[in-house]
């Protein structure tokens, strides 16, 4: 009798016959090419069936309960006789080197009828699957580890827009002024001198109470170290933006 983790391994008869493979592919001269009804240019579209019968195929079929996920059901408010397809879509491109050429990453769009439109997700290869197919792991997706994100990954990110996305990503705007920010070598707040590169953390506010810059304790934290002396009192989400801002390594948060 095979055991739930064998069972997972194996694809239903409609799986099966799919290339996935070709999903993350660029499209060849021959693969069809039509707009969807968000307005992506997709490839090779295919019914997989109704979102029901996905659900109940996903008992067994690794590929089904996948789409089933992606599609989000009900999120996306997504029926039960809802169509699903799966198509082929570039979802990030990247110049190369200072010229017009550009590189794409495609993954599989997993879509479900709804009215007149669709609505679903996206299945992206993992990047330690990237060799086996021959392409870049730019753009795809890595398994989180235990022990954390991998900063370095981040600090070579950031490197290679620093190098080769000036017009794209350069800032157009002339830079915020007044700002008050975080020093992390000074560890206390400060008035961030003009022009100088920041990390930005967007984040929800916390429902409990916790350390808020006021007028009243504005010149306490404005003294050298003075963080260092309340860490505790901030949520844990500026605690870990703090460690990741230092990684980068970038002075202002």
């Amino acid at each position: 009798m095979a055991t739930m983790a064998q069972a997972l391994l194996q694809l239903c008869d409609v799986c099966d016959a799919i290339d996935l493979s070709k999903y993350f592919l660029p499209p060849g001269p021959r693969d069809e090419r039509f707009w969807n009804t968000i307005r992506q240019l997709t490839y090779n579209e295919i019914a997989l069936g109704m979102s029901a019968e996905i659900r109940d195929r996903g008992a067994s079929c690794a590929f089904c309960k996948l789409a089933y996920l992606a599609l989000d059901t009900k999120h996306n408010g997504i029926p039960d006789d809802a169509v699903v397809t799966m198509s082929s879509f570039a979802y990030a491109k990247t110049h190369i080197g200072s010229g017009t050429d550009e590189k794409s990453a495609y993954c599989i769009r997993i879509n479900g009828k709804v009215g007149a439109g669709q609505r679903g997700g996206h299945i992206q290869l993992l990047a330690d699957s990237a060799s086996v197919l021959g392409i870049s792991t730019d753009f795809l997706a890595r398994m989180p580890k235990e022990a954390g994100f991998d900063m370095k990954q981040a600090c070579r990110w950031l490197k290679i827009c620093r190098k080769n996305h000036a017009n794209p990503c350069g800032i157009q705007t002339p830079p915020p002024s007044d700002l008050l920010a975080i020093d992390l070598y000074e560890m206390c707040i400060c008035l961030m001198p003009h022009a100088s590169e920041f990390v930005a953390l967007s984040y929800c506010w916390p429902a409990t109470r916790y350390l808020t810059l006021t007028c009243a304790n504005r010149e306490e934290l404005f003294r050298l170290g003075a963080l260092r002396k309340v860490m505790d009192k901030l949520p844990h989400t500026i605690q870990d933006a703090l460690d990741c801002a230092r990684e980068l390594p970038l002075r202002y948060l």
